[in-house]
């Protein structure tokens, strides 16, 4: 915010133009920062996948495994491993 930067690097009472100006010109001529969005690491997106396929199933283990494409009994281990990580 170019009032943000007046405020903080300029000394004094008053701002001459040519200061305005020079303030105004970095302002504009700084390269805009990336925004920063956190992204679900692969254990999240995992685990929302395997909810999902649960709602999808009503809660039938056997059908949300085929779902996902892995046996049952590596549901059970996936979500084993989960409650275990969340304590």
């Amino acid at each position: 915010n170019l009032a943000e930067l007046i405020a903080v690097t300029c000394s004094g009472s008053q701002i001459s133009g040519r200061e305005i100006r020079e303030l105004m010109q970095h302002s504009f001529n700084a390269a805009p920062q990336p925004v920063k969005t956190e992204e679900p690491d692969e254990d999240e997106k995992e685990w929302e996948r395997i909810r999902a396929a649960l709602d999808s199933c009503r809660g039938n283990k056997a059908a949300a495994a085929a779902l996902l494409g892995i046996s049952r009994p590596t549901l059970y281990r996936r979500l084993r491993e989960h409650t275990q990580n969340i304590r």
